[in-house]
């Protein structure tokens, strides 16, 4: 029976779509170029291409280590996080599991924890979480994992569900030996998910089923 949630932030329940691509557009108009519009953008990140791929379309590859420096400064800055939204039925679902005794562990891969823990509150969000973990995001799947049992003491995975958006997410399931669902509403392409052959793969978090695992 599932009784804990490991749920990742971005992705599952925010959408970062429009942060991402503000960030994005203003370093590029920064330097004098011209931006992809935001669905191609948006399509070709979740096509997994990379910073030096993107850069390339609108032939701004030389300002890479620009870009980079700057993109690690202000995707997480206070106008940034404005832009992202929770994702439609999320907060739904998350009232529905805290009703059902469902223990939530928050896991995300953020620069800023203050910054992270105030924009759950501005959100309405945070007081569902019994537990945030932060890990850096160059730690990886196995990083994450690790953080999490870190700070969650005797976490039994098999009573545990771990729900994200990437590939980081499917390698810290399987590095806790727990089921994984996966979202495609997020930063991949469903196509590329199901290639990931995780336990189960939705649209959105409102899909969510613990039963089906039961």
């Amino acid at each position: 029976m599932i009784n804990v949630i490991i749920l990742d932030l971005d992705g599952p329940l925010l959408d970062g779509k429009f942060r991402h691509y503000k960030c994005y557009k203003d370093i590029l108009e920064k330097k004098g170029y011209t931006p992809m519009l935001l669905e191609k953008y948006w399509k070709k990140k979740c096509n997994r291409q990379d910073r030096k791929q993107l850069l390339a379309v609108t032939g701004a590859d030389a300002i890479y280590d620009f870009f980079l420096t700057e993109w690690l400064d202000r995707i997480e800055n206070k106008e940034m996080l404005a832009l992202d939204k929770i994702q439609l039925g999320a907060v739904a679902k998350l009232q529905d599991w805290r009703n059902s005794g469902i223990h939530i562990i928050l896991a995300t891969m953020r620069q800023h924890p203050k910054r992270l823990h105030k924009q759950l509150h501005d959100l309405k969000i945070k007081s569902f979480m019994d537990q945030i973990v932060v890990c850096d995001y160059r730690k990886g799947g196995i990083g994450k994992a690790l953080a999490v049992k870190d700070v969650v003491q005797g976490l039994n995975p098999k009573h545990s569900l771990w729900v994200g958006d990437t590939e980081v997410d499917v390698e810290a399931a399987r590095f806790l030996g727990c089921p994984v669902w996966l979202i495609s509403q997020g930063i991949r392409s469903k196509e590329y998910l199901a290639s990931l052959q995780a336990d189960f793969l939705s649209d959105s978090i409102t899909d969510i089923d613990i039963q089906k695992i039961q």
